[in-house]
């Protein structure tokens, strides 16, 4: 409550100022804040006595100052400050506390010799009104700074409890279907990489860093969700013209929220928006060292939490957010493991289509069915649109299962002419055209992310006649370049064979497999490819 100059009000009879501190502290959490009151009244009446404020000090509640202030000749208000500080305050000391500020007269004092003549008692309260109306202007009678101070909070890192453990066939099949045995250890890379790199200058605010290694695929996708929501989902990002500085302007906070919604939104995805398979490592060790098994640190010390709504999971990512962001640290692989059980491991193997594959491969950057898994929630190698049917006139036609439906994040693939013969390899439309334009890329089995920021450039042929990208890579390149397919280029790099060496010309040609013919123009940052 603050006493504003020439606005106190005068009419405070009714107002018992004691009982009502009294109840309102009553309330107030055991240490939780300070509250400061200030009272005020002339400079003969501002001593409170000596038994009220021991009163309040013994019980380790209050704690009482007074501040008189000074102005020429005149006698000026002075202040008595109350700091509160504790669960609850006894009233009856409170009430005397009040007493002894507000109402308490010596006896030498100019209102007690009035009392011994017989005169009515003052109103204390209208004398105060009138020492702060007649206060100078310039004065700071007020502390107009914070008087509630909230008690500071210190983040800790929750502990896991709960869940299902895993058990020792499920660990061994989990193990198998990701790395492709369980005899052997893990790649390290999975072990040890976090999914939010923490630098104190980072040239690129909302870059996700991380080494040349096969966790590329996986970041690549998240990175791609991160872009989404900070230029689509978040309100902060959502005019397009402002869209380019806002993410030049991201803040760490902003970085780990976005990070923490794509990890939510990747798993949501692969459970089908049903239901979600969370693994988090306990301390208690299941499986141990043996001829079948090589431990890893991680496989054989999970637990599984099964959720069900989409909030909950949220608050459950929100709340281990440290095993997954923290680097070094088993993120990457948690997300992964929470992928694929979530889909079950059978079901991966079974859209991989051969009993014999792995998620996790000899690619150098990861493998295809890894980043349609995050992508489509199924581990498909076929980007072909829908279900086609193979097979000839001595064997029985089999389907291949490419992609079953359009996303909101695409899939644009360069590859070697040799690759491209087999039409499973070629994306189709629906990896093409995402709903937004954010595209995760690869190039020759190197990947990165491409986007541009109008949320209606696929929506519009005439905004696709001339528009800018973004290409940005894990590894911290960065290039802006403008696609113009208003006329061709003349020069096609699509079946160039003498391009294939040159980085700059294999983004064109992975440009040219979504608009065929296109003239791209680079501006500034392409070395950096």
């Amino acid at each position: 409550m603050k006493l504003m100059r020439n606005r106190f009000p005068i009419n405070f009879t009714a107002l018992y100022i004691g009982t009502a501190l009294a109840q309102l502290i009553r309330y107030v959490p055991a240490g939780s804040i300070t509250m400061e009151f200030m009272f005020f009244s002339s400079l003969s009446e501002t001593r409170a006595t000596d038994k009220g404020k021991e009163d309040l000090r013994s019980e380790g509640r209050l704690d009482i100052s007074i501040r008189e202030e000074v102005d020429g000749q005149h006698e000026p208000p002075s202040a008595a400050v109350l700091k509160v500080s504790s669960a609850s305050s006894h009233q009856v000391a409170v009430r005397k506390f009040m007493d002894s500020v507000l109402f308490h007269r010596r006896k030498d004092s100019p209102d007690a010799n009035a009392l011994k003549d017989g005169a009515p008692p003052p109103n204390r309260l209208e004398m105060i009104a009138k020492a702060i109306a007649n206060a100078k202007k310039g004065d700071a009678i007020i502390n107009t700074n914070r008087v509630l101070y909230a008690r500071q909070q210190h983040t800790s890192k929750a502990a896991v409890v709960g869940g299902t453990p895993i058990s020792e066939e499920y660990a061994m099949l989990l193990r198998t279907v990701v790395f492709g045995t369980a005899v052997a250890p893990p790649r390290g890379e999975w072990l040890r990489t976090g999914l939010l790199v923490v630098e104190e200058e980072k040239e690129i605010p909302y870059l996700l860093k991380a080494a040349k290694n096969t966790t590329r695929g996986l970041l690549s996708v998240l990175q791609a969700e991160v872009i989404k929501y900070l230029l689509f989902d978040n309100n902060q990002g959502k005019k397009n013209e402002a869209a380019g500085k806002y993410l030049t302007r991201v803040k760490l906070a902003q970085l780990s929220e976005a990070v923490i919604h794509g990890i939510c939104k990747i798993l949501w995805r692969v459970g089908e928006k049903k239901k979600v398979t969370l693994c988090l490592p306990q301390e208690k060790v299941y499986l141990h060292q043996s001829l079948d098994y090589f431990q890893d640190g991680i496989t054989e010390r999970l637990h599984m939490f099964e959720v069900e709504n989409y909030d909950d999971l949220e608050i459950m990512i929100k709340r281990y957010s440290y095993l997954f962001l923290d680097d070094p640290g088993p993120g990457a692989i948690l997300l992964l493991y929470s992928c694929v059980v979530t889909r079950g491991p059978e079901q991966c193997l079974k859209d991989m289509d051969n009993n014999k594959s792995q998620l996790i491969g000899t690619e150098e950057e990861g493998s295809i069915c890894l980043v349609t898994l995050l992508l489509t929630g199924r581990a498909t190698p076929y980007l072909h649109n829908g279900v086609v049917y193979v097979g000839d006139e001595d064997h029985y036609a089999t389907a291949q299962f490419g992609i079953l439906g359009r996303s909101e994040i695409g899939l644009l693939v360069q590859m070697d002419n040799a690759d491209t013969a087999n039409e499973a390899n070629v994306p189709g439309s629906r990896l093409k055209t995402p709903s937004l334009p954010v595209w995760v890329v690869t190039t020759s089995g190197h990947f990165g992310v491409m986007f541009n920021t109008n949320r209606e450039l696929l929506h519009n042929y005439h905004a696709e006649r001339r528009f800018d990208l973004t290409y940005i890579t894990c590894g911290g390149s960065l290039a802006h370049l403008t696609v113009d397919t208003r006329q061709s280029s003349g020069t096609s790099m699509l079946n160039n064979e003498d391009s294939n060496i040159t980085p700059i010309a294999n983004i064109e040609k992975l440009i040219q497999t979504k608009w065929p013919d296109a003239h791209v123009s680079w501006h500034g940052g392409s070395q950096m490819i």
